[in-house]
């Protein structure tokens, strides 16, 4: 996903509401979906490769906003 400027800039734009509900959002699809990244760990696909990259930056992201996740394959 390209993410362009307007995007990257969505924070400032956001109220406290919008931002806690993208949070909320990001929080439960990265809970929904640690276990089936858990499960490409031995996948060396290409397509697995780029899944658990776009899944390690939405833990950061969710980290930068203080947002404690575990990672995939921690149960």
């Amino acid at each position: 996903m390209a993410v362009n400027a307007r995007l990257a800039e969505a924070e400032t734009d956001l109220s406290e509401r919008e931002l806690r509900a993208l949070a909320s959002g990001a929080s439960w699809y990265y809970n929904y979906h640690r276990r089936i990244i858990a499960d490409l760990g031995d996948d060396r696909s290409a397509s697995a490769i780029v899944r658990r990259e776009e899944f390690e930056d939405l833990r950061s992201a969710l980290r930068k906003l203080g947002i404690r996740v575990r990672p995939p394959g921690l149960d």
